[in-house]
């Protein structure tokens, strides 16, 4: 997991792109920056479990505007709102919202800036909240593989 001093040099910059591999361990996080005009910075992070991923990604984007967290509830539940499948919400402000028809798995989840984060996700969830993670902090996503140095 990112520590406050590594997330702090990471929104040191402007981020402006996100791009992320999820196919097999180590997952991997390359953050963007814009320095100045002239300088562009590549911060990339590796960890070892979908958990700490997701929990590096909030901690960097979460630093990109203030109601970071309540914009991306919002999207993840728009998203529960508006699906035929009732797929669950990843980020909610309470527990409950998180595992309503499966309350036993509530232990599956922890406390992000006043919201809760859903940990029992594979990697096509953690990449859904990836991307919503982007819309809300008004960050572009980009594939790796489209990355341009």
């Amino acid at each position: 997991m990112l520590g406050v001093r590594e997330a702090q040099a990471v929104s040191s910059g402007k981020i402006v792109t996100v791009s992320a591999t999820l196919i097999r361990p180590p997952w991997r996080l390359i953050v963007q920056s814009e320095v100045s005009a002239t300088h562009q910075r590549f911060d990339a992070h590796r960890f070892s479990s979908l958990r700490d991923f997701t929990a590096g990604l909030l901690t960097i984007l979460n630093a990109t505007r203030p109601d970071f967290m309540s914009r991306l509830a919002s999207l993840e539940t728009d998203k529960w709102q508006e699906s035929k499948h009732k797929v669950r919400p990843y980020v909610a402000e309470r527990l409950d919202l998180l595992y309503m028809n499966s309350p036993h798995l509530e232990k599956h989840s922890f406390s992000f800036s006043g919201y809760w984060i859903a940990t029992n996700l594979g990697h096509k969830e953690v990449s859904s909240l990836v991307h919503a993670a982007c819309s809300a902090a008004g960050v572009r996503y980009q594939s790796l593989a489209t990355l341009k140095l």
